[in-house]
């Protein structure tokens, strides 16, 4: 009898263990299944309140590829005051056109005062393709040989063998005698305003200084300045595409150009 209740007794010891092992192993279990509960609702993006859980995925929209970046830019129109282009003497006439009285010296565009009425422009080679913009010039004259002589900046130019037929902004009836007093205007239509229309003109003396000349060309609208100021300006409708641009010098004139710019407006 002593037996067996030491047999009965160890039993109920190993039945108690075992049950507490296995309240153990459901405890840890069930802590476990929690812990993965809470991460995973912790790395789900919270829905707004309202709207359903379904559908969640996003749509990517590609980068756009080289080319098609490329040609957007190629396509942009051109910010007022953008450099369209810019002459470069350095090397010669890189690509300029005129007659025999057109020269590079010390990196300058020079006439020598040989040219008439006929053919006098020098033709850089770029050509606008917006209609709106300005062409300065910084230019000195050096002598002149006739009081008829002249200047100018031609913009939206239509035919370039005799002359332009767009719109020029420039110094003209320049006297023989210094100081160069003539007269500032717009014209068109040929080389001086005897042969053409003129649009405005003032009064003005060049001297034998270095001055900035810009003719500006905006829809209908055309202005002539010089050193920043606006000397005349006029509202004129034949001329209204982007045309050529280039500059004239006729009847003797000799004149340096330092520089020669086509700007975005």
């Amino acid at each position: 009898m002593n037996d067996d209740s030491g047999v009965w007794r160890t039993v109920v010891r190993v039945g108690v263990v075992l049950g507490i092992l296995a309240s153990m192993i459901a405890i840890l279990g069930f802590l476990r299944s929690q812990d993965t509960a809470t991460t995973s609702s912790a790395s789900q993006p919270t829905q707004p309140s309202g709207q359903s859980t379904q559908n969640t995925s996003q749509t990517v929209t590609p980068l756009p590829t080289a080319s098609e970046t490329t040609a957007t830019a190629t396509s942009a129109p051109s910010a007022p005051g953008t450099v369209l282009y810019q002459a470069n003497w350095s090397s010669g006439m890189n690509g300029w056109t005129g007659t025999a009285q057109w020269n590079v010296l010390n990196g300058m565009l020079v006439s020598n005062g040989s040219g008439g009425y006929d053919f006098p422009d020098a033709t850089p080679p770029y050509q606008p393709t917006v209609a709106n913009y300005a062409v300065e010039a910084r230019i000195q004259i050096v002598n002149i040989g006739c009081c008829t002589a002249g200047f100018g900046l031609y913009a939206r130019a239509i035919t370039m063998d005799s002359g332009s037929d767009g719109y020029i902004g420039g110094v003209d009836n320049i006297s023989a005698q210094r100081p160069f007093s003539g007269i500032a205007d717009i014209h068109t239509g040929g080389d001086a305003p005897c042969c053409s229309n003129v649009l405005g003109s003032v009064n003005y003396t060049p001297d034998t200084g270095w001055h900035v000349y810009r003719l500006e060309v905006k829809g209908n609208h055309i202005a002539f300045l010089i050193d920043g100021h606006t000397v005349t300006q006029a509202t004129d409708n034949q001329f209204l595409s982007s045309g050529a641009v280039g500059i004239e010098c006729w009847n003797g004139l000799q004149i340096a150009v330092s520089s020669f710019k086509v700007i975005a407006l």
